[in-house]
């Protein structure tokens, strides 16, 4: 949990002792496991490019890691997911090609031209000033030239790659959205909820 930074869940143990969770990489990684099973592929070895480094990203990174996923991290602000490629790294003594790796969000779409899986742990497409925006693509200026942006950037992600976000809404993000408009297998928040 220290290596994670986060908790969702707090159980008070027999010996009165408060003890923390955070189920939210677990979640997620069991619903892609399930996907991938569905399909008869294993995530060990699997190209995983996560859109995001905040306190969600933490948790999934930590649980992909553990199950031997390839991680790119990309984000906004580059330390950001240089430090969390850092804590996995350090935790799992990774290194060279099993290492987790870290770019900024302008190589996006370089990452994604081999991946197997994209996932957004990112705030965009959350309800509020990102609901319109596509995490593929920088959030700087209009959401339109985002999204036609993320656009061309799908267009260049093969076919096999499956599309996650972890948000969960009633309605699909703009990430969801346009991946199933061009035929993308996708999976949204809600396996990450269910398998905590």
């Amino acid at each position: 949990i220290r290596s994670i930074g986060s908790i969702n869940y707090i159980e008070k143990t027999k010996e009165g002792e408060l003890k923390g969770y955070n189920t939210d990489g677990e979640g997620y990684a069991k619903g892609l496991k399930k996907l991938l099973e569905r399909k008869g592929q294993d995530l060990r070895g699997k190209k995983i490019v996560m859109l995001g480094a905040g306190g969600t990203a933490n948790a999934v990174a930590f649980a992909l890691a553990q199950r031997g996923a390839k991680i790119v991290i990309a984000n906004r602000t580059v330390a950001y997911a240089q430090e969390l490629a850092k804590a996995v790294n350090d935790y799992f003594s990774l290194q060279g090609d099993d290492a987790v790796f870290a770019v900024g969000e302008n190589f996006i779409a370089d990452e994604v031209k081999d991946a197997d899986v994209i996932v957004n742990v990112s705030s965009k497409g959350e309800a509020g000033k990102m609901e319109g925006y596509s995490a593929l693509a920088k959030a700087e200026g209009d959401v339109e030239t985002n999204l036609r942006e993320a656009n061309q950037i799908l267009d260049t992600i093969p076919r096999h790659c499956i599309i996650t976000d972890v948000l969960l809404s009633t309605k699909d993000s703009p990430l969801i959205s346009s991946a199933k408009e061009k035929g993308f297998e996708t999976q949204n928040g809600l396996p990450m909820v269910i398998y905590q």
